[in-house]
């Protein structure tokens, strides 16, 4: 309990506090149906609000703007890994640069390579009359950040 505040203002707090605490939304309570069933596909609006969502109620995802479609919308990447990761996202993504620009020295890239992250990019819009994968993304993020299995944990601790 919060001292020195009234128990009508401690409520009040803790009411505030809750949306920080609730847990990331489950695909289906989100849209209100599977993206993916049949006749039922989510659009780029809801897509995003979703990927807002999971980013406002989880440290172990992390939404960045990166740029503008042709049509004018804004385009974002999901970053998905454990928390300690994503806090250190640039130094994972220097290190992933030097290596692939062949920056570093032969000693140096051995030594990144050892010390450094797995970086997969995995694009779920390409092209616009592909459906699958981006109706795919918020089940794959879901799982990411919320499943609690040996093999996830793993993942999320060595791979972005």
């Amino acid at each position: 309990m919060v001292s020195g505040f009234a128990p009508s203002r401690r409520l009040f707090l803790w009411l505030l506090a809750l949306p920080l605490l609730a847990a990331p939304p489950a695909p289906r309570e989100h849209f209100g149906f599977d993206p993916g069933d049949d006749y039922k596909l989510a659009g780029y609006e809801q897509i995003v609000n979703y990927f807002q969502k999971l980013a406002a109620s989880s440290d172990r995802i992390r939404l960045e703007r990166f740029g503008t479609s042709s049509e004018g919308r804004p385009m974002y990447a999901a970053f998905l890994s454990d928390a300690a990761n994503l806090r250190q996202l640039d130094r994972w993504r220097s290190i992933n640069r030097r290596l692939a620009l062949g920056q570093a020295a032969p000693e140096e890239a051995r030594r990144l390579a050892g010390e450094g992250k797995a970086i997969v990019w995995i694009d779920s819009g390409l092209h616009a009359t592909e459906v699958a994968p981006v109706q795919h993304t918020p089940h794959l993020a879901w799982r990411m950040i919320t499943d609690e299995s040996e093999e996830t944990r793993r993942m999320r601790a060595n791979v972005i």
